[in-house]
């Protein structure tokens, strides 16, 4: 019997990398290739022993103090690692050495396949206007260093997350309207009929994608920038949903980009205003790449399920936690 090949996950207990070992655990066809070794903080945590119990490897790992030795420690005898840093606003900066430490590792250990959770390089696509997304930068020279790291020695994919759709649950998007044309109004520097943002379930779909990657083989997967999308979608349709599944009445408006950041005092205010224009007037990777989403659906693992649609993801999270 052959051996099945170690798949190591970092953020293993959050949507990304739970969604990944959903996956694999939730196929018989899968588990049978892929054994799963989370790295995680605390061990004996709750939400590490539910792991645990599912058969998932524990190894005690610090994202933050681990040096590349320890690191690769960890990661002796992966296959694979799919690996994210998190982020911490004020202390992005942190998030490349972390970043670059995993790709030493990971070469160090021997790994074959090394997928990262990456974002849009946010000054390249918008030339320079929106400069509040230290958090993508950092993920975006992660991948760049990785392409300069890996020689011929691992294959290194790239795996970028559109907007979770938890967001709109969670997010505040929503407000109480001023006035009686509407129930709620969602504002921000976009187009609510031509702006296109890419909505993703990460606990559902982001798995699958990642899946794919590991399914094609580092041949196939070497250097695929992938587009993790569940449903490109309208803010005018985000919010026609809503309402349609409600019987709230919600509209989508446009506020011009420095109109809505001096909506939003704190540190918070500059990211929020420009990750909505990045979706907004740079359809999020880059304009019109909502068009090029097929290149990256070629390793979504269709074997598990279809996409989460934003329709269907409303429907499981009704009542709909409207702002009061």
């Amino acid at each position: 019997m052959t051996a099945r090949k170690i798949v190591s996950v970092i953020g293993a207990t959050g949507n990304q990398g739970a969604g990944l070992i959903d996956a694999i655990l939730g196929s018989k066809e899968l588990s049978s290739r892929y054994a799963l070794r989370a790295l995680v903080r605390v061990p004996s945590s709750s939400s590490s022993q539910s792991l645990a119990a599912r058969g998932v490897e524990l190894v005690k790992f610090d994202l933050h103090s681990a040096d590349v030795d320890a690191a690769a420690k960890a990661l002796q005898g992966s296959y694979a690692l799919y690996a994210q840093t998190f982020t911490d606003f004020g202390k992005e900066d942190e998030q490349f050495p972390q970043g670059k430490r995993l790709v030493d590792a990971s070469l160090a250990a021997g790994v074959k396949h090394f997928v990262w959770a990456s974002l849009p390089h946010v000054r390249e696509v918008t030339l320079g206007r929106l400069t509040h997304l230290d958090y993508f930068e950092n993920k975006a020279l992660v991948e760049r260093y990785a392409e300069e790291a890996k020689q011929s020695k691992m294959a290194c994919s790239y795996v970028m997350a559109g907007c979770f759709m938890s967001n709109f649950i969670s997010g505040h998007m929503l407000q109480p309207s001023h006035d009686d044309q509407a129930d709620y109004t969602w504002s921000g520097p976009f187009h609510p009929n031509e702006s296109h943002f890419p909505l993703i379930d990460p606990r559902v779909d982001i798995g699958k994608f990642v899946v794919g990657l590991l399914e094609a083989g580092p041949a196939k997967s070497d250097g695929q920038k992938i587009q993790a999308v569940s449903e490109w979608i309208s803010p005018a349709d985000i919010v026609a949903t809503i309402s349609s599944l409600t019987g709230k009445k919600c509209v989508a408006t446009r506020v011009e980009l420095e109109t809505f950041r001096s909506f939003l005092p704190g540190d918070f205010g500059g990211p929020f205003a420009d990750v909505l224009c990045l979706n907004g007037e740079y359809d999020y990777y880059g304009k019109g790449s909502f068009s090029h989403q097929a290149q990256s659906d070629v390793f979504f693992y269709a074997g598990l399920g279809p996409k989460k649609s934003w329709k269907k993801y409303v429907e499981e999270n009704l009542p709909f936690p409207f702002e009061k």
